[in-house]
């Protein structure tokens, strides 16, 4: 007997939602660049704003989006595309299937 919510894919299936959800992952990352090239274009400082350093907050959103998409396309590419994967919830969640929060 199975407990909770799992679901089963091939390891093709697995695969494709790898490759995709890195795909979106570099282009958020391309959008974080283009958003720091304009804010240093034009001389956002971070005067006056409660966040903190508007550049250093993008950057470390790219960095992210750079790293999640680094760890997917190395995950697509080392699995065993003969086998079944069982994915939980929040392995859902990293592949954009579903929210990280709650049902």
């Amino acid at each position: 007997m199975i407990e909770g919510i799992v679901v089963t894919l091939t390891g093709t299936e697995l695969q494709k939602l790898c490759k995709d959800r890195a795909a979106h992952h570099r282009k958020r990352a391309k959008v974080y660049v283009e958003q720091i090239k304009n804010m240093k274009r034009s001389k956002i400082e971070n005067a006056n704003m409660s966040s903190g350093d508007p550049i250093a907050n993008l950057e470390s959103r790219m960095d992210k989006h750079t790293d999640d998409a680094g760890e997917l396309e190395f995950t697509a590419a080392h699995l065993d595309l003969k086998e079944k994967y069982r994915l939980q919830r929040d392995d859902l969640a990293r592949l954009g299937i579903c929210k990280g929060r709650g049902w």
